[in-house]
């Protein structure tokens, strides 16, 4: 069975035959020709659907969402806890939301306070690159997809797709 990633772009790769005198060396530069071809598919994608992931800045908004979980969180939280000065952070938060990946609302309690959220798209995008990553580990077999932390971002999602 092919993989999305590896049909999606190049399509699959001509490993040599097991019948010639280097088949174990051929097969292990086969391996890592693969591996390097799915990483560069991988990405192809990531500049295509989530471009946000090629900045360090993008990076790190992201991980500060995800490990909020489905919660909105208040954006004076993620600006005191960044690295990054506050006018950057806040090209990353609108281009997040000119993508529709999060949502940024005043906080109906108190209206000085605004939120962000994670919303589906974010998350059906976020599981897409996973399964990527998942499909670039098996084609050089040896790395195990729970080295990712995969179950714990499918139990979230799955939380989070009964709340939404």
């Amino acid at each position: 069975m092919e993989s999305a990633l590896s049909t999606s772009i190049n399509g699959p790769l001509k490993t040599p035959s097991q019948d010639s005198p280097d088949s174990g060396a051929n097969h292990l530069f086969a391996a890592e020709q693969e591996f390097c071809r799915c990483l560069e598919r991988l990405s192809i994608w990531k500049r295509k659907h989530m471009p946000i992931l090629d900045m360090r800045q993008g990076g790190d908004v992201l991980v500060w969402l995800f490990k909020g979980g489905v919660r909105a969180r208040p954006l004076k939280d993620l600006y005191r806890g960044s690295r990054f000065s506050e006018p950057t952070m806040r090209l990353v938060l609108k281009a997040l939301v000119d993508d529709g990946f999060i949502v940024i609302d005043r906080n109906p309690d108190d209206l000085r306070v605004r939120t962000v959220q994670i919303t589906p798209k974010l998350v059906d995008a976020l599981m897409t690159y996973l399964q990527l990553l998942r499909e670039c580990a098996a084609s050089y077999g040896s790395f195990e997809s729970s080295s990712f932390g995969v179950t714990t971002i499918d139990t979230s999602y799955r939380a989070f797709k009964h709340t939404a």
